[in-house]
């Protein structure tokens, strides 16, 4: 090896608010990335819930069956070293973010919110998420 690696940048097919069917769309991506020889995968933004999901953001049922369907990611990808940043909703403290875990080997090696929450017409992510540059939050389970 020269010192590099394989990238890539995935984008399953999402369905919104269906956390279950997203998190397998990925899963079978991720798969195929590794099997390609791909060591760091990112896939999109609120990819387990959709980022489109609205006021549904504030379901916990929906919160949960994200958390849910990254348990079932990390069991199904602890075989693989392949590292993979994959985005969800994270209720931390008081507060709801817009996150990525950054996942490898079965294990969650980071969560990071987004900081810069866009917030025009179309994109009020400030009406349901809180910026990770304001939060004192420093761990997750």
């Amino acid at each position: 090896m020269h010192g590099f690696i394989k990238a890539a940048a995935l984008s399953p097919k999402v369905t919104v608010a269906n956390p279950a069917l997203n998190g397998k769309e990925t899963l079978n991506m991720l798969l195929k990335a590794a099997d390609d020889g791909v060591q760091l995968a990112v896939l999109p933004e609120l990819g387990l819930s959709a980022y489109t999901c609205a006021d549904l953001f504030f379901q916990n049922t929906l919160i949960r069956a994200c958390e849910a369907a990254l348990c079932e990611l990390l069991e199904k990808t602890a075989h693989l070293e392949l590292i993979y940043a994959v985005g969800l909703p994270v209720r931390a403290g008081l507060g709801l973010y817009d996150c990525a875990a950054v996942c490898q080997s079965g294990k969650i090696l980071g969560v990071v919110p987004k900081t810069y929450l866009a917030n025009s017409h179309e994109a009020g992510e400030k009406r349901w998420f809180l910026s990770g540059g304001d939060s004192s939050v420093e761990e997750v389970t």
